[in-house]
């Protein structure tokens, strides 16, 4: 069980790496919040140049925080929320039986100790 908590915790640790900057989260909720957008809507909505939103959305799809579709010359992000949801639910659901057997673990222990 530890392993496959584990894999699962890897599976997700690009995005908890990918959303600790202020930036990407920045991002993250203008697409949440606006939907699909452009790289230039994006652009429009924040403070930081062209260059730097298209460094970060590279690393952002390279996670699977975001994905894209192309549109004649233009890429349109979106936000995979379905795929975030399921992998930390999926992470939530294994470290809670692991957080119940360790804790029935405890309770048998103290339980022989007396």
């Amino acid at each position: 069980m530890q392993e496959y908590c584990l894999s699962v915790f890897n599976q997700c640790a690009p995005v908890f790496d990918m959303l600790r900057d202020c930036h990407r989260q920045e991002i993250v909720t203008q697409l949440t919040k606006q939907g699909e957008l452009s790289v230039s809507e994006i652009v429009e909505g924040s403070s930081l140049s062209a260059p730097t939103i298209s460094h970060h959305l590279k690393l952002l799809t390279q996670a699977g925080v975001l994905s894209y579709r192309k549109e004649g010359r233009n890429r349109y992000y979106r936000v995979n929320l379905e795929r975030m949801i399921g992998d930390l639910k999926k992470l939530t659901e294994i470290l809670e039986k692991e957080f119940a057997t360790q804790e029935k673990r405890t309770d048998e222990k103290e339980n022989s100790n007396r």
